[in-house]
């Protein structure tokens, strides 16, 4: 078994690479081209509650999802946000965050690229496996630079950066980044923090790779236990409401293909780093160790059901394995293509499988790659795996796999046209097209620009104007904001003056399917979303507290009130079949909730019409009213 191997440093000819001002301005402004703003959604709402929370009294603290303090108190995250949006405002203040975490970004993925894309292929590789679309988590639901601001957009090119410090034997600047990191998103930063310990233990122990996996393992289970002593354990009620709700952070709940998934770029990346013809094997081999200890610990914790370290999701930790997974493959492809060029082939063939585990969801598929990974894992220190037969069958499953990648992205797109009409009620078409074929896209942009501008060290006047082209481009199109988003956010720039005056001061709302709105416009306590739903995890009396109110929205919608959260979105979808009977049971158990709702009441007084915009309007019913 060999030993972490020292990293390295990057050569003399990629360092020529950084010092360029055209690649740097030409690779930030193709990032930005296919990373594009779409508004506050997702968990960017959250976040921006975050930030309101931290600036001022305001009735978001009375808010569910607040009721036991903020989850978020951990982060530093917040804070900065909150003195962002002080300045600048709402939805400047997240456009000017997202973009600084985004040139973030940008700058570790070329140095990544810069570290492992030969120089001669850098402007045709480096932005196809750098800008490749990287889902991860069970019915993927989490994706790698995200068009929203969150603690992730900084967190995560940050661990990156400290990560290739430490690979290059710049310890204390790698380890001040993942600090940093870790005060930004602690979850995110945990497979670097892992990677960051294994590397430098190596470089004192000199442990087998096999041999610094089992104590690591050894050292997770510890510390699992540790954390269920002394934080406590999710008991029966309240694991089955997180499983109800967020069952995605419960290794049980996987399917076998997800696991398989995960599993076939951690195995590439083990297969690199055993090879040992890197300058970044040791670093590879700790991504994978640190992909395979946090899968571990999530293990572990359903086990002994864990409170704290079920909710820390350490399974995050496979990210960077993803991420890096095809560029070490293409890495050492380029290393062996003359040596040996089967097994040159079948690395390669790493490319279009990350790809393919993004296009692709039927589950045969995910098994396919993850029988790749291993037959690579099983023959790459085989020297007698030589001669005709292994190029052959190289070739085979290069052509196999790219074949498949290529299918997939014809169905992708198919379906994306073909439910068109549905998406472009939430999203833009640009969204659309940079999250499904933007790294295409960039890397067609990339070849056209390094032409135009001509070699190296000439036509410099050539290259000052494509690259000012490119950058306004960069500027300009980096709005995918969709017509919705682009309309509620200037509600929560004007505050809809008409809607607060309807609303007495204090009081708490209900807004079917408007959370951000309640939270970010009028600066209001929701009863109960789906969304805040996802706070019930951290806290025992908050998973009791919600699962109570989402009985009452049940309730609200004339159900039989069974806990379930597909009823919550059944009644947030469905505004207008509320009846008189269900908003009297709702405003028996909260007097001074206020109703807003699409359409009038059915069987009886339906409030008080108000226009928040020219083709919109509400129904505004206290419950006082009903009261009376």
């Amino acid at each position: 078994m060999t030993p972490l191997r020292e990293s390295g440093q990057v050569g003399p000819e990629r360092k020529g690479l950084l010092r360029s001002p055209f690649v740097w301005l030409a690779f930030v402004s193709i990032w930005m081209l296919v990373h594009p703003f779409g508004g506050i959604t997702h968990d960017s709402i959250f976040y921006t509650a975050e930030a309101l929370y931290r600036l001022g009294p305001s009735a978001i603290r009375q808010d569910l999802f607040f009721l036991e303090g903020s989850p978020f108190e951990v982060s530093v995250f917040g804070r900065l946000y909150a003195v962002a949006i002080k300045y600048f405002g709402i939805v400047p203040g997240a456009w000017v965050m997202f973009a600084i975490g985004q040139l973030a970004w940008a700058a570790a993925a070329l140095l990544w690229g810069v570290r492992l894309v030969p120089r001669g292929l850098f402007w045709a590789v480096a932005p196809v496996l750098t800008l490749m679309p990287h889902w991860y988590g069970e019915i993927l639901v989490f994706r790698l630079a995200e068009n929203f601001v969150t603690a992730r957009t900084f967190a995560e090119p940050l661990s990156l950066l400290g990560l290739l410090a430490i690979g290059a034997n710049r310890s204390w600047i790698g380890i001040a980044l993942v600090s940093v990191a870790l005060a930004v998103h602690p979850i995110m930063a945990f497979p670097a923090v892992i990677a960051v310990c294994l590397m430098l233990a190596n470089r004192v122990l000199r442990c087998s790779w096999f041999r610094s996996l089992f104590l690591l393992l050894l050292a997770m289970v510890a510390s699992v236990a540790v954390a269920r002593i002394a934080f406590g354990a999710m008991d029966g009620d309240w694991l089955e409401a997180t499983r109800m709700r967020n069952p995605f952070i419960l290794p049980s709940e996987w399917s076998g293909a997800y696991y398989a998934k995960i599993a076939a770029p951690v195995l590439v990346l083990i297969a690199a780093a055993r090879l040992g013809r890197l300058p970044a094997s040791g670093l590879l081999l700790a991504i994978g160790m640190a992909a395979v200890s946090g899968v571990a610990a999530s293990v572990f914790a359903e086990m002994m059901d864990a409170a704290l370290v079920l909710q820390a999701q350490t399974w995050r930790s496979v990210w960077v394995a993803m991420w890096v997974a095809p560029l070490a493959a293409f890495a050492v492809a380029y290393d062996l293509w003359k040596p040996r060029r089967g097994l040159a082939l079948l690395f390669l063939g790493a490319v279009p499988s990350a790809a393919l585990s993004f296009y692709s969801f039927v589950p045969a598929v995910s098994w396919m790659l993850l029988a790749h990974a291993l037959i690579l894992l099983a023959v790459v220190e085989r020297p007698v795996w030589q001669g005709a037969f292994p190029e052959r069958f190289g070739i085979a499953s290069f052509a196999f796999l790219f074949a498949g990648f290529i299918l997939a992205v014809i169905t992708t797109q198919y379906v994306v046209f073909e439910n068109w009409q549905v998406l472009a009620s939430r999203v833009s078409i640009h969204e659309v097209m940079t999250t499904y074929f933007g790294w295409i896209l960039a890397s067609a942009l990339a070849v056209i620009l390094r032409a135009i501008s001509g070699p190296e060290g000439r036509s410099c006047l050539r290259k000052a104007m494509v690259l000012l082209v490119t950058s306004y481009a960069a500027f300009v199109l980096n709005d995918s904001r969709s017509a919705k988003t682009r309309i509620e956010e200037r509600w929560i720039s004007s505050g809809m003056p008409a809607l607060r005056e309807a609303i007495a001061g204090g009081s708490t709302v209900y807004w079917p399917e408007n959370l951000k709105l309640a939270w970010l416009a009028l600066g209001r306590a929701n009863f109960i979303s789906s969304e805040q739903a996802a706070a019930q995890m951290f806290d025992r009396r908050l998973s009791d507290e919600v699962v109570r109110r989402a009985a009452m929205v049940a309730s609200f919608g004339g159900r039989d009130g069974k806990i379930r959260f597909e009823e919550i979105r059944r009644i947030e979808s469905q505004p207008l079949k509320i009846a008189k009977g269900g908003a009297e049971r709702l405003c028996a158990e909260q007097p001074d909730l206020v109703l807003i709702l699409g359409r009038q009441i059915s069987g009886g007084e339906g409030g008080t019409r108000v226009g928040i915009d020219v083709d919109a309007e509400v129904w505004v019913l206290h419950c006082g009213a009903i009261a009376r």
